[in-house]
């Protein structure tokens, strides 16, 4: 009988992959795994997923909601803003940081850019993170523009 869950190290040897890049994996989203304890196990539909196999009939599929809660999903986004003073583009800016700053701990690892062009009076804002997050600061800058 096959296993359901393969720790990295098993998993690594499946793949033919080392297990730092097994964990790699993992935190990028290519693999789908679970930490249990101080462990990642990764369920074999995963594994068959990833070498492009199908599930046998016996299989339980993998759960959706179960998947966005393993998986490191981030999102990127480039906003272009018409700003007619460099005043206008460090308050723009300012606004942007302190919504970072008064983000919950749920929003992980966003990233955030600030590039002002003065021969073309733009700013250019460079954000990567949380879909959710990058979500609602979108909205406040749409808020913040009108």
């Amino acid at each position: 009988m096959e296993k359901m869950y393969y720790s990295v190290d098993e998993a690594a040897e499946i793949l033919n992959l080392h297990p730092r890049t097994v964990r790699i994996y993992i935190r990028e989203g290519k693999l789908m795994g679970r930490k249990i304890g101080k462990e990642w196990r990764i369920p074999r539909t995963a594994l068959n997923a990833f070498l492009g196999e199908g599930t046998d009939a016996t299989e339980k599929p993998v759960e959706t909601e179960d998947f966005l809660k393993t998986a490191s999903i981030r999102i990127s986004a480039i906003i272009d803003i018409h700003a007619a003073s460099a005043e206008r583009a460090t308050r723009i800016s300012t606004m942007i940081l302190a919504a970072l700053k008064g983000k919950g701990r749920e929003y992980n690892d966003v990233r955030f850019d600030f590039i002002y062009y003065e021969s073309e009076r733009k700013a250019r804002c460079l954000l990567w993170g949380d879909p959710a997050f990058i979500g609602n600061l979108l909205v406040l800058l749409g808020r913040a523009m009108d």
